[in-house]
């Protein structure tokens, strides 16, 4: 799977770079910062900040929709803060993923659009820590190396090439196994990532200077 993956990389980064020169498509980078939680590990949020970057391929279907392919950088993960409120408990989990996500983007008038659509991610590094001890403390269990998640948002023009964006996405699928006397039910089978994204789209003209 990783090295299908791979494939899709380094296809995605020629269609990237053949956008930058063809008028069908369009190009750029998104960036901005997200607050993740983690469903099902016992604890509340979003809690956990974390970044996402990477570039798009945006084709036009019309002059309202488009579809949008990205490669990204993503962190999510949970945290817990220890307090008085929550008996000094602490956890930490940070989840590194490289995901691809493909969108339908609706652009509604001069100002505002949404976007809906799933994305597959790839967990590249992974680290938890539990009351400051290390490893797969809570379940039991490893992460899986993939995440398959729904994402959902509203954009707003700040231009024709800048638009800021809201973005929900969360698993379709676990992301960990709960252990193995956990409740395993049609829809609760373990733990899902949950993200809120705050991000800006920059669409770059004349890259390559055509």
């Amino acid at each position: 799977m990783r090295k299908i993956t791979t494939y899709f990389i380094v296809f995605f980064l020629i269609l990237f770079a053949t956008s930058m020169q063809a008028q069908e498509f369009r190009g750029g980078i998104v960036a901005g910062i997200a607050g993740t939680q983690i469903l099902g590990d016992g604890y509340s949020g979003p809690n956990k900040a974390g970044i996402n970057i990477g570039p798009y391929v945006n084709l036009a279907l019309s002059d309202r929709a488009s579809i949008q392919m990205q490669l990204e950088f993503m962190q999510k993960g949970s945290r817990e803060n220890p307090d008085s409120t929550n008996n000094f408990d602490s956890y930490l989990s940070r989840l590194n993923y490289v995901q691809i996500p493909i969108m339908f983007q609706y652009r509604y008038n001069e100002k505002f659009g949404f976007e809906a659509g799933g994305s597959y991610g790839v967990l590249v590094s992974s680290y938890e820590e539990n009351q400051g001890f290390t490893g797969p403390l809570l379940t039991g269990k490893e992460y899986k190396d993939r995440d398959v998640s729904f994402h959902a948002g509203m954009h707003y023009y700040i231009s024709d090439q800048l638009k800021a964006e809201v973005e929900f996405s969360h698993s379709l699928l676990s992301i960990r196994d709960f252990s193995t006397t956990g409740p395993t039910l049609l829809f609760n089978r373990g733990e899902y990532n949950h993200v809120l994204l705050l991000a800006v789209q920059y669409q770059i003209n004349n890259l390559f200077g055509y």
